[in-house]
């Protein structure tokens, strides 16, 4: 289970049939990549992988180090480099290939989205539903000694705030006249 506290009070103003908590937090494809690595993430595995690879000297033909002195600067120090366009030229090599790297990460990382996508629209065939935005029950009182008060179709009603701080709106769908009756009681009739 996770961490998280469960606001009970937003669950009971649901009704249980809003779009906003069908989709669970972790199923989106984008939250696990394939590939995760960041450039720095990268430029380190080039740094430990250095260290594994043989030099070889041009004149014996006999390994002799290797190559972790080649990249020896860290990721930062190498973007200032960049930045002051001084990069060498063994550096300028790599790190071309990894910038043209990210366009297949990227791909791979988003592959679950795609297979997902050509499995519902292509083989399964489903198209996608337009929005449907949200419907409440409101109920309107009156203050103490008015009268009738008409209610045009497209008036706009506060409700509150999203999670994300930006105010939502609710529009009436239909004229309403608000009086001041109210129910005081219900009863039903058996009929034997």
């Amino acid at each position: 289970m996770s961490g998280k506290a469960i606001d009970y009070k937003v669950i009971l103003k649901r009704d249980g049939q809003t779009q906003y908590h069908r989709m669970p937090e972790w199923l989106p494809p984008h939250l696990i990549p394939i590939d995760g690595r960041s450039d720095d993430d990268l430029w380190a595995y080039v740094q430990k992988i250095a260290e594994e690879i043989n030099f070889f000297d041009a004149g014996t033909l006999a390994a002799s180090g290797n190559w972790k002195d080649f990249f020896a600067q860290n990721y930062a120090s190498l973007q200032t480099l960049v930045d002051k366009k001084a990069v060498p030229p063994h550096l300028a090599l790599l790190l071309s290939f990894l910038k043209l790297y990210n366009e297949p990460r990227h791909l791979i990382n988003h592959i679950t989205k795609r297979h997902l996508d050509f499995y519902y629209n292509e083989v399964l065939l489903l198209k996608k539903n337009p929005p449907v935005s949200d419907k409440a029950h409101v109920v309107f009182e009156l203050k103490k000694n008015s009268g009738n008060t008409l209610l045009k179709k497209g008036s706009r009603l506060l409700a509150g705030k999203d999670d994300t701080k930006k105010e939502l709106f609710y529009t009436l769908t239909h004229d309403i006249v608000v009086n001041p009756s109210k129910v005081t009681g219900m009863r039903s009739v058996f009929v034997d």
